[in-house]
């Protein structure tokens, strides 16, 4: 028995960008279905070295005091995102610094931003002139263009030092990073935030469909003394295209060896699945999959002329972690009502987890990595009885989620 085959390289975009697209790529045997909308994403905020630029002078210099990526979709403290259809931004203040399992972005390993989700820097900028010298705002650029005027958030900081907690950025605590932060320039300045000569200001940016590529940030401030200076450029990769290949190590589909009522076979060949995303984004992955229907005009299997797919059951190994056991295929259920990462059955009709190693005691292990591949097996169960042809061009769908 095989699955018939199917071959798309239709690319469907259902509104702005690179991550709302369903693709159907080089499938044979299943059709790849990207749904990657603002679900499985909490936040991370990204604890940094101190990153300075200086005024030519040496007077004026400016400090990271720390930065987040503000990638999920629910908590209290949320910046408001009009982007639609993506959710807005927010930080997950449960996890803070100490983001791990089920804190998906904890696990974000390269720097990339879909539209929707936001990127938040803290900076203080130190001018020995004196703090009456330097702006009200401060500017952060996306690729040498200014995107976002920072606004001076001292104020709401002023009593900060010695006082853990009296001010939280975004749910987490800096009190300790302004002690140290900025260091001292001069012989009459400390290190630490120093109203005298300091301002502290907030940046933060949404991302929009037309931030495309490597892009550097970076965040200036100029004085009222035409001073200027610059943070250390970071380089983000703003809305990276995803995709994925589908292969066979053999064949052009899945192939089942010629079956009987009641046996189990397994597949002569094996499906890959392979990253290729750009960005370096890394994915979920997932196996669902479609009823098969009969060819022939006349079948019973069991009880009707449908096939359903969960008699199709499958295996993978993912780097040198490999499943213990065969998973049935579930049906694919409403991907949209997933809210997180840890929530793996929501993705099907019932609780059978369905990521490519349904059985690790860590969904992490089933994260298919940039440019890294996925081998899986198959097996086949046929029903008593079971008579005629059955096939469905996407019998089997292979859905992936951007982490």
């Amino acid at each position: 028995m095989s699955i018939n085959s199917f071959l798309s390289n239709l690319l469907f975009s259902d509104k702005m960008n690179s991550r709302n697209k369903i693709i159907l790529s080089g499938a044979l045997l299943a059709l790849v279905m990207l749904v990657t909308t603002n679900v499985f994403f909490t936040s991370s905020a990204l604890a940094v070295g101190v990153e300075t630029g200086t005024s030519p002078d040496g007077q004026l210099a400016v400090f990271v005091i720390k930065k987040a990526a503000l990638i999920c979709d629910n908590g209290a403290q949320a910046p408001s995102s009009q982007d639609a259809p993506e959710i807005g931004g927010c930080v997950d203040n449960t996890f803070q610094d100490n983001a791990l399992y089920g804190n998906t972005s904890g696990n974000r390993f390269n720097q990339y931003l879909f539209s929707g989700e936001q990127l938040a820097e803290l900076v203080v900028a130190r001018d020995l002139s004196g703090a009456t010298f330097l702006s009200s705002t401060a500017a952060l650029s996306i690729g040498g263009s200014q995107k976002v005027v920072c606004t001076d958030i001292t104020a709401q900081a002023a009593n900060l030092r010695g006082n853990p907690g009296a001010y939280k950025w975004y749910g987490h605590d800096v009190s300790n990073l302004l002690t140290i932060i900025p260091p001292a320039m001069g012989i009459s300045d400390t290190a630490g935030f120093d109203a005298t000569y300091d301002k502290l200001y907030n940046c933060l940016v949404t991302v929009t469909p037309s931030m495309v590529d490597y892009k550097s940030v970076a965040v200036t401030v100029t004085d009222s003394l035409s001073r200027s200076a610059t943070t250390e450029a970071q380089k983000w990769y703003f809305n990276p295209a995803i995709s994925i290949s589908i292969s066979f190590d053999s064949g052009s589909s899945v192939l089942f060896p010629h079956t009987q009522p009641g046996q189990t076979v397994y597949s002569t060949n094996t499906l890959i699945i392979k990253n290729t995303a750009a960005g370096g984004v890394d994915l979920a992955a997932y196996l669902v999959g479609n009823d098969l229907y009969d060819t022939s005009g006349v079948a019973l299997c069991p009880d009707s002329n449908i096939l359903s797919v969960t008699n199709i059951a499958y295996r993978c190994k993912v780097g040198t972690f490999m499943s213990e056991r065969y998973t049935p295929l579930q049906h694919l259920k409403e991907a949209a009502v997933c809210r997180d990462f840890d929530a793996r059955h929501c993705l099907v009709d019932t609780v059978v987890h369905n990521d490519l190693l349904p059985d690790a005691s860590n969904a992490i292990t089933s994260v298919l990595y940039n440019q890294h591949q996925a081998e899986c097996w198959f097996q086949l169960k046929v029903p008593v009885p079971c008579a005629g042809t059955f096939t469905n061009p996407s019998a089997i769908e292979v859905l992936v989620r951007a982490l």
